[in-house]
C-alpha cells in the first residue's frame, strides 16, 4: 500500500508544478503590460511650452543669422524673398516639427502687416486672442 501512496503523491506534484509554472508565467505576462500601460499612460514628454519656446529661440537666430533682422530693423529685400516661401519650405528652412508664422509686432504689440498680411508661413494660425487675426490673413 504505500508505494500506492507514492505513485498517487509523485503524480499531484507533477500537476503542481505544472499550475505554478503557469501561474509564474501569468504573473509575468501581467507585470510586463501593467508596466507598458503605465508607462504609456503616466509618461509626458516635455511640456509642450517648453519645446515653442526652444523651436522659437531657433528659428529666431536662423532668421538673424541670414541678416533678415539686424537688432530691431528688417531687412526688406530677405522678407521679400521669405515671403514667397510656402509654408512647407518654411518648415524646411527651420528645420520645425509644427507649423510656422512668422509674424512682427510693434511696440504697443499690435500686429505690423507684411505686404498688407498678418503674418508670413502656415495658413491658419491663430495670432490674436479673439481668433480674428490668422496668420497669412489680410490687415
Amino acid at each position: 500500500m504505500k508505494l500506492a501512496k507514492v505513485i498517487v503523491m509523485s503524480g499531484l506534484g507533477k500537476y503542481a508544478q505544472n499550475w505554478s509554472l503557469e501561474i509564474i508565467i501569468a504573473i509575468s505576462v501581467f507585470l510586463v503590460v501593467f508596466i507598458m500601460v503605465s508607462t504609456f499612460l503616466f509618461y509626458s514628454p516635455e511640456d509642450s511650452s517648453e519645446l515653442l519656446n526652444l523651436e522659437s529661440n531657433k528659428m529666431m537666430s536662423t532668421l538673424e543669422n541670414d541678416f533678415l533682422l539686424n537688432g530691431n530693423e528688417v531687412n526688406n529685400e530677405k522678407l521679400d524673398e521669405l515671403t514667397s516661401f510656402s509654408c512647407e519650405e518654411l518648415q524646411d528652412l527651420f528645420s520645425a516639427k509644427g507649423i510656422v508664422c512668422i509674424h512682427f509686432e510693434n511696440l504697443d504689440g499690435s500686429l505690423v502687416s507684411v505686404n498688407n498680411k498678418a503674418g508670413i508661413g502656415c495658413p491658419g494660425i491663430k495670432l490674436s486672442e479673439d481668433g480674428k487675426m490668422l496668420c497669412g490673413g489680410t490687415i
